[in-house]
This record gives structure tokens, sequence and C-alpha cells, in this order.
């Protein structure tokens, strides 16, 4: 029988939520802090949703960045194939889409190098977190 564990917060502020990061974008070498952060800012505002509309401004104010940059991360996302962007008309915010994170993204985006111990070999054939036995040690 396994003890059930609970989350603990030393400060009231932590208990305001957090937003989850896929490990393949956080540990990504192929895009920026900034553009990661950004994509963590999207993943925030759309919560249980596909997609968000944040006005710019505000992505711009948070991240914080100014236009061009902000631009730039965007174009990060999109070519790394993490988020669409779809303008909705004049005096409208953009739509931004969640993409789903598929294996040849996730494979892109951390690629595995050759004999490396990385963060790949934690999964299983199956896929699920952590089950591979450690090695031996002996």
């Amino acid at each position: 029988m396994s003890a059930e564990r609970t989350l603990r917060f030393r400060s009231s502020s932590d208990a305001l939520g957090f937003t989850i990061l896929p490990n393949v974008v956080l540990l990504s070498p192929q895009l920026s802090a900034e553009a990661k952060i950004l994509y963590a800012l999207l993943r925030h505002y759309a919560r249980r949703d596909e997609a968000c509309y944040p006005g710019q401004e505000r992505l711009a104010r948070e991240l914080p960045a100014g236009a061009r940059s902000l631009s730039r991360y965007l174009q990060e996302l999109q070519t790394a194939h993490l988020v669409t962007v779809q303008r909705r008309g004049q005096g409208k915010t953009n739509l931004y889409w969640i993409e789903p994170l598929t294996d040849p993204t996730a494979g892109a985006l951390l690629p595995r190098e050759k004999g490396e111990d990385d963060l790949w070999d934690a999964f299983s054939e199956d896929g699920a977190y952590g089950s591979r036995a450690p090695p031996d040690s002996g």
C-alpha cells in the first residue's frame, strides 16, 4: 500500500497555482528561454482549452519583451509546431492554438544523442514515465 503524498506550500502565493510545462519544451536546446516562457504563458491562458486569446500588449508586458521580440518568440513556437496563430481581424486579439505535442515534435525539440543518458531513458517502452528499472549497480 502506497502512502498518499500531499504537496505543501511554504508561502500562500504558491497556492495561486502552477502552469505545467512539458519537459521536452523546458529542456529543449532548440528554443530560447523567452520562447519557453511565452509558451508557458500561452498554456496558462489556455488552461484546459485548446486555444487562448491574450492580447500582444499583455503578452509583451508579462514576458517582458518588446513587440518585435515577441513576434520573434512566437515565430519560434510556430516553427517548432507548438503553437498556431490565427488572426481574427481588425481590433481583435489573435487566437493562439496550443498544438498537440506529438512524438516527432518532441523528438525535434529534444533530440536523442546516441549513447547519451537523457530524459528519454526515464520512459519505458509503453511510454510510462519513471517505470524503467534503474541500472544494476552490482
